[in-house]
């Protein structure tokens, strides 16, 4: 059984559902082992396919029905009454209600998961969901559906698009984005019929899809692609990552996170990757909650947090650490904030470095001298999105992610 995995990272959004991605090209493949993940009270129940923050709970969806936890993740208790299919494909949260994609149709529940009822979509194989002005869609194993009225009744919506799975559905306003194993296809409410957008797609089995600021991207066979014109055309940021169907990316300040068959965590100005080393394997779905990210795969859920998983990426010389430089605020509006603990003197070169791994804002800054030293960059006309800082100082040199 084939099985497809989604993403949900709940900051930076109204809604608890975003999927986003920083990325560059021409990566090289590395490899760490420090970075710790632990376990959660949630094991043994399937894949966990998507986790949802809906405070004060986190919800997990799973092969095994929906679980829920009020204490961070310590203990979770199955919420499945009125849940007729426990094989849950994905979970999303709108308006303080629940929607569950089962492989018997979408399921809602309005009671933070105590029960649930059987939408007007039934006897339906769902893959996704997504919600977006109103506008509710369902990807599944015969094309899309679409309900204006929060899911009550529903309506083919699938002219235009090919046979076969589709795998992840995705809205930015009110263009509408459906990933397939034949590329990427569009509509908008004013098109009859959905149309292809797989220009620069070298790989056209699309698993995952977000978008990130102005920017649209894609998951496919160990590759990560990305778009500036809403999907006309594409081209490729990481290839190779592995051999294996990307089914999950995220986003922790800045740094993205993509799962397949391991986590992986990469550094787009420094252009390496980490693996995370986070136990077992098939990873299924991210969740960022504060400091914490959750990650689930095929029967357990773990948990790491963003500050260790960002320390794999701080690349540093071999002379001196750059382990006391901090950045305040991320995410940031107007003025970045770089703060150092140890003794700086002489001048300092900042690079911003925007998705295409382009340097946006460079400034130099001659520095007197002493501990405890902050610098200041303007990024107040930048577009919103995700950005890397890089620093050198003479012999040293750091890379941090920070999101406009």
């Amino acid at each position: 059984m084939t099985m497809l995995y989604r993403l949900f990272l709940c900051t930076l959004s109204n809604m608890n559902r975003i999927m986003c991605v920083c990325a560059t090209i021409n990566l090289l493949l590395t490899v760490a082992t420090d970075a710790q993940w632990q376990t959660t009270g949630l094991s043994d129940c399937g894949p966990v396919t998507a986790l949802v923050s809906s405070p004060p709970y986190l919800f997990a969806a799973t092969f095994n029905g929906v679980y829920r936890s009020s204490d961070a993740g310590d203990t979770w208790s199955k919420q499945n009454t009125g849940l007729i299919n426990t094989n849950c494909n994905d979970l999303i949260e709108c308006n303080h209600v629940l929607y569950c994609a089962a492989q018997g149709g979408v399921f809602r529940s309005s009671d933070a998961g105590n029960s649930w009822t059987w939408t007007g979509l039934k006897s339906v194989f769902v893959l996704s969901l997504s919600m977006e002005n109103s506008l509710m869609l369902a990807g599944t194993r015969s094309g899309v559906y679409a309900s204006s009225d929060t899911s009550l009744t529903w309506q083919l919506y699938s002219d235009g698009l090919p046979g076969g799975f589709i795998n992840d559905v995705i809205q930015i306003d009110t263009t509408a984005f459906a990933a397939t194993g034949s590329g990427v296809y569009m509509r908008t409410p004013s098109m009859s019929a959905w149309v292809a957008r797989k220009s620069g797609l070298s790989d056209t089995n699309t698993q995952v899809m977000l978008a990130a600021g102005p920017y649209l991207l894609c998951g496919a066979r160990g590759t990560v692609f990305i778009s500036s014109s809403m999907g006309t055309s594409w081209h490729q940021l990481y290839n190779h990552i592995n051999q294996n169907l990307i089914y999950s990316l995220c986003v922790a300040q800045g740094s993205i996170l993509v799962g397949g068959l391991s986590v992986s965590i990469a550094d787009t100005a420094a252009k390496s990757w980490r693996n995370t080393n986070m136990p077992d394997s098939d990873n299924c779905s991210f969740l960022v909650v504060g400091d914490v990210v959750y990650a689930g795969n095929g029967n357990r859920l773990w948990k790491s947090s963003v500050s260790a998983l960002m320390a794999l990426l701080q690349e540093v010389s071999s002379d001196e650490s750059m382990s006391a430089w901090t950045l305040s605020p991320n995410p940031v509006r107007t003025q970045l904030c770089i703060h150092s603990a140890s003794e700086l003197s002489g001048e300092v070169r900042l690079d911003v470095v925007d998705l295409h791994g382009q340097i946006v804002r460079q400034q130099h800054i001659t520095v007197e001298g002493g501990p405890a030293q902050e610098l200041r960059v303007d990024v107040s006309d930048l577009p919103s999105g995700f950005y890397l800082l890089r620093v050198s100082t003479g012999r040293r040199h750091g890379v941090m992610s920070f999101v406009h």
